[in-house]
């Protein structure tokens, strides 16, 4: 079974849009979100719409978690993003922060006998961890045999391994890549072979920068679309 991995989508429905439409083509049964389905741009209420009509696997991320108590979220524009995000989802649809209320940052369960993680940050610190590509410290919650560990957060794509002798998996960020390559990074994974492939989507990021100029979005984020 092939399962569509995202994680960091962060509102931008333009570009979950493109990457749903290609994990369906190449075939993925499944869609598991690892966190920060919200946060950074204004159409959270859409993005909430087209992810859950494919009913995803997720755990929360820390941008959900200030777009579900605005009290925690932080004085910077990414918290006032997260007020606008709440705003929108109480308004158009409340059923988003029901959602929000039943993830975990941190989810395990077994999957065609592999023991899977899911943890937006890491699992030992799931909120606000980070572990990037060029981590070479011998974690104790790094993956073994028989285990599959997906993490989200840094934005940058990442696979290590393979399930037969663990597999680390990072499918990089839908809505807001870092990595040089401005389009949306994902991940397609194999149940039946432990491994994962990382995928690139393409849509008009120019097009979305250019709606957020329109609303005065906040530049910094919106130049942030088209990082190369």
């Amino acid at each position: 079974m092939l399962v569509g991995v995202l994680s960091d989508i962060h509102s931008n429905v333009f570009a979950l849009r493109a990457i749903l439409r290609d994990a369906w083509q190449a075939g993925a049964r499944e869609i598991w979100a690892c966190g920060d389905v919200f946060g950074y741009y204004p159409w959270a209420a859409e993005t909430f719409r087209l992810l859950d009509r494919a009913r995803p696997e997720a755990v929360l991320g820390n941008h959900d978690v200030w777009v579900a108590d605005v009290q925690q979220a932080p004085a910077h524009a990414a918290g006032e993003v997260a007020r606008v995000n709440n705003a929108d989802l109480v308004l158009r649809t409340p059923a988003a922060l029901d959602w929000l209320a039943k993830l975990e940052p941190t989810r395990v369960f077994e999957r065609n006998g592999w023991k899977i993680t899911m943890a937006h940050g890491t699992p030992a610190d799931p909120l606000e961890g980070r572990y990037y590509p060029d981590d070479g410290r011998p974690h104790a919650w790094l993956p073994g045999a028989g285990e599959i560990l997906i993490l989200g957060q840094t934005h940058y794509p990442m696979v290590r391994g393979e399930g037969s002798c663990g597999l680390l998996l990072n499918p990089g960020s839908v809505g807001q890549p870092r990595d040089r390559n401005p389009m949306p990074s994902w991940a397609l994974l194999d149940l039946a072979t432990g491994r994962a492939s990382l995928r690139r989507s393409s849509y008009d990021n120019r097009a979305v920068m250019a709606r957020l100029r329109h609303r005065a979005w906040d530049e910094r984020i919106t130049a942030a679309l088209d990082k190369r």
